[in-house]
C-alpha cells in the first residue's frame, strides 16, 4: 500500500510562517477538497467553510485534472479568499486525473492539522459552528481519533435523505455529552451495522491515523470512501458522534457526466465495492469491521449475480454466485447458485456440440 508521502512522486510541501493568517498558530484543522471541473459549486463549498466560526484550521484544495477555462476560475476564485485557503493542481489540464483516492491523498500528504477533514466540492457545510463543536469535544476526549456529524442529500433539488444516520438515534440518545453540544461518545460497533456509513463530509480524522492506515487506496476510483470508513474505524481508539445536520450532500444525477459515481456501470461499482471490502478485510483487526466487510461483499456479489442474470450472462453469473456463496452462505442463495451453474454447463454444452 502506498505511503501518501509517496504519491506521485511529490515531496509535501509547507509554506513559510508569512503565508499564515496574521496571528494564525498551527492549524488545528486541515480541510482537503478534491475538485474537477466545478468553480460554481467550488465556491459554494469554499464559501461555506470560509463562514466556520472557528479561525483554526487550513483548506487545501487539490485540483485533479481540470479544464484550462475552469482552472482559470479556479485562480480567480482564490483571489477573494485568505491564506488558509491553498489550490494546488496535481494533474495536466484537461487529463484523466488520478482519481479521488490519490487527489485526496497529495492534500494529505501537505496537512499540517493534527486533524483532518474533508468536504466534495459539490457539496457544503451548513452548520457554522462544525468546526468549533468538534474542536471542543476532540479537546475534551484525547483519545477520540475520529468525529463524525450528520447530514441531509438531496437530488435534483428533491429531498432524498433528511438523516444520514436514522439507526443510530437510540445509541446517540442514550448516550452521556460530551463538552456544551450534542456530541457523545459512542463505542465502534454502532458505527458497522448495516445499513449506513459516515459521508466524508461530516467525517474528521486524526492525521496520524490516516497515516497508520496509509490513506486513501488508490487502486479504488469508486467507494475508495468506504474502504476508509472501514480502515479508520478498525484502528480507532475513541469515535465521537454529533447527530446534528452540518452538510448538504448533492447526490450525483445519474444523467450527469462530472460525477465518479455516474462514471461506472452497475456491474463496475459493485466490482468497486468487492474490491473495498476485500481489502478490509484483509487489513482490518477488529471483528465488527470484518463481519460488515463480509455481509457487504456478500451482498455485493449477489446484486452483482443478478446483473450478470438479467444481462444473459449465465457463466459469469454463475462465477459470482459462487463467490457470494462462499462469503456469505444461504440455503435459498445456495440453490439458486447451482441452477446457475446447471445453466452455464448447459450453455457449454450446447457451444461444443
Amino acid at each position: 500500500m502506498s505511503s501518501v508521502d509517496d504519491l506521485l512522486d511529490l515531496k509535501p510541501f509547507s509554506p513559510p510562517r508569512s503565508a499564515l493568517e496574521p496571528g494564525l498558530d498551527e492549524p488545528i484543522f486541515s480541510i482537503i477538497v478534491p475538485t474537477r471541473n466545478r468553480p460554481v459549486s467550488l465556491r459554494t463549498a469554499l464559501e461555506a467553510i470560509k463562514q466556520q466560526t472557528f479561525s483554526g484550521f487550513e483548506v487545501i484544495v487539490v485540483d485533479d485534472g481540470s479544464r484550462t477555462e475552469c482552472r482559470t476560475e479556479y485562480a480567480a476564485l482564490q483571489k477573494t479568499l485568505d491564506s488558509r485557503f491553498r489550490l494546488i493542481s496535481v494533474s495536466p489540464d484537461g487529463s484523466p486525473g488520478s482519481g479521488p483516492a490519490a487527489a485526496r491523498n497529495f492534500g494529505i500528504s501537505l496537512a499540517r492539522g493534527e486533524y483532518v477533514g474533508f468536504c466534495d466540492d459539490d457539496d457544503y457545510w451548513c452548520a457554522d459552528d462544525h468546526l468549533a463543536v468538534a474542536a471542543e469535544a476532540l479537546a475534551a476526549v484525547p483519545k477520540a481519533d475520529i468525529y463524525y456529524a450528520n447530514q441531509t442529500a438531496t437530488r435534483r433539488g428533491a429531498l432524498i435523505s433528511a438523516d444520514r444516520w436514522p439507526q443510530l438515534e437510540k445509541s446517540w440518545k442514550k448516550a452521556a455529552k460530551v463538552g456544551s453540544a450534542d456530541v457523545c461518545q459512542l463505542p465502534r460497533d454502532v458505527f458497522l451495522r448495516p445499513g449506513g456509513v459516515a459521508h466524508l463530509n461530516v467525517s474528521i480524522v486524526r492525521r496520524s491515523l490516516i497515516r497508520a492506515i496509509g490513506g486513501f487506496w488508490q487502486q479504488l476510483r469508486y467507494d475508495e470512501d468506504f474502504d476508509f470508513y472501514l480502515r479508520s474505524i478498525d484502528q480507532a481508539r475513541s469515535i465521537l458522534y454529533r447527530p446534528t445536520i452540518v452538510a448538504h450532500h448533492l447526490a450525483p444525477d445519474q444523467l450527469g457526466q462530472d460525477n465518479a459515481s455516474t462514471q461506472f456501470d452497475r456491474a463496475e461499482k459493485l466490482l468497486a465495492q468487492c474490491m473495498a471490502c476485500e481489502h478490509a478485510r484483509i487489513t482490518s483487526r477488529t471483528r465488527e469491521v470484518l463481519a460488515l466487510s463480509r455481509f457487504t461483499q456478500g451482498y455485493a456479489l449477489r446484486h452483482l449475480t443478478m446483473a450478470l442474470y438479467k444481462d444473459g450472462r449465465y457463466s459469469a453469473a454463475a462465477t459470482a454466485a459462487a463467490q457470494a456463496l462462499a462469503v456469505l452462505p444461504g440455503v435459498r442463495w445456495s440453490v439458486f447458485a447451482a441452477y446457475l451453474n446447471l445453466r452455464r454447463l448447459r450453455g457449454s454444452r450446447a457451444r461444443h456440440r
